[in-house]
């Protein structure tokens, strides 16, 4: 496992799927912020992550209304179903929408209207 922080990031690489989210719960404890933002090359192994690290947090005694994780899911290319289309859009969308409320409750700022 190698880890490379510089400022604000931190690049994990070499931990193996089971012990993604175990390793995600101690670095919330060890460098805590308000949001957290995990790169996975899949959405399922992104969904993954977001319920390991949940389970995680949760088993070893964190409070679970204190993490709310969540999983931006990818856009739906034009050619598939448009219902699946409309739901990925409208998951992004609520996802977006509770970052910006915890940028906004943290801060007490909203982000700049662009």
């Amino acid at each position: 496992m190698s880890a490379l922080s510089s400022l604000r990031r931190l690049k994990l690489t070499g931990v193996c799927p089971a012990a993604r989210g175990a390793v995600m719960t101690e670095l919330t404890r060890g460098w805590p912020s308000p949001v957290w933002l995990v790169v996975a090359e899949e959405l399922k192994h992104a969904e993954q992550i977001a319920e390991d690290t949940a389970f995680f947090h949760q088993s070893s005694g964190g409070n679970p209304a204190a993490l709310d994780v969540l999983v931006f899911p990818e856009s739906m290319p034009d050619n598939r179903d448009m219902r699946e289309s409309f739901a990925a859009s409208a998951d992004r969308m609520t996802v977006l929408s509770k970052l910006r409320a915890t940028r906004t409750a943290k801060s007490g700022s909203q982000f700049p209207n662009l």
